[in-house]
């Protein structure tokens, strides 16, 4: 888990109060005009790593769940994840793969679909896991030229899985 943001925003913190309260040098303020839009930018650069660390809260209580087999119950927390925040991958990855355990394949498409092209610069590891879930879940609705490609895509990303190779 990345701690890193609570130390940042400390950091901020202290800037912002260097800002306000700083020292003004023969007599001039040169920061006044400056200091209250940067104050401003510091608590709203604030607000949105802490919203960041909000939805991985629900993420590792989703994990939780998962890792015990309640997957509707992993699925609410994945959900609760993503309405925090709407862009987190991992939440979008494991809410998937919640939903395909539950055997609801159509929802589990919906959210694979186009996550994997957007990780390939990021995580290549994650894009393949995202391209071989997203072909299991084609197997299961009984589309194999998909499930194919998919498969194919996923080791392109990640050649040595044996697991993506058997599948195919």
């Amino acid at each position: 888990d990345e701690q890193y943001v609570y130390f940042f925003a400390i950091a901020l913190f202290f800037l912002l109060l260097e800002f306000i309260i700083g020292s003004t040098r023969n007599g001039k303020d040169f920061f006044r005009p400056v200091r209250g839009v940067s104050a401003i930018v510091v608590f709203l650069s604030i607000s949105v790593s802490m919203s960041a660390q909000n939805d991985k809260k629900e993420v590792r209580k989703g994990n939780s769940f998962f890792k015990n087999g309640q997957y509707s119950e992993a699925e609410v927390e994945y959900r609760r994840a993503l309405d925090i925040g709407s862009l987190s991958r991992t939440a979008k990855y494991n809410l998937a793969n919640a939903l395909y355990r539950e055997n609801r394949y159509e929802e589990a498409a919906a959210f694979l679909k186009g996550l994997g092209d957007s990780l390939v610069c990021v995580s290549p590891s994650m894009a393949s896991d995202v391209y071989h879930n997203a072909a299991n879940v084609a197997l299961n609705q009984k589309d194999y030229q998909s499930a194919t490609e998919l498969y194919k895509k996923s080791l392109r990303l990640n050649p040595d899985n044996f697991e993506t190779k058997s599948n195919l």
